[in-house]
């Protein structure tokens, strides 16, 4: 069975419907979704993934939504490093840092496929 952990620390309803598509393959995977706020649209998050509450984003301020950033980076970072093999992780660039940190602690793992989905006004500047 795959394993396949979706980071995404504010879950809009367009990305409830990504990971419900992911999840109607359940039976070939087992799915983990860290975040810190899921928005309810059209439909709710499927009962065959697992939720992991994390940090919620925090827009108020600048500080606080950097306090909110470095929070959810690092708890994802430590939820990655003690996850069992893990086949593929799926990271959205909400918080900016959790790709750059995904991307290295999957370096030191020497393990899964890093994918990102970039949701940046100008996404060249992540390249």
């Amino acid at each position: 069975m795959q394993r396949i952990i979706i980071a995404n620390q504010h879950v809009v309803p367009v990305f409830v419907d990504v990971i419900n598509a992911f999840a109607k393959g359940a039976d070939e995977y087992h799915i983990s979704l860290v975040a810190g706020s899921i928005e309810i649209g059209g439909s709710e998050v499927s009962d065959r993934v697992k939720i992991v509450n994390s940090v919620r984003y925090n827009r108020k301020s600048t500080a606080s939504r950097l306090i909110s950033w470095f929070g959810f980076t690092i708890h994802f970072g430590l939820y990655l490093l003690t996850a069992k093999k893990v086949n593929h992780v799926l990271t959205v660039t909400n918080p900016p840092f959790v790709p750059i940190v995904t991307n290295w602690l999957l370096r030191l793992k020497r393990q899964s496929h890093h994918h990102i989905v970039l949701y940046d006004l100008y996404p060249e500047a992540a390249v």
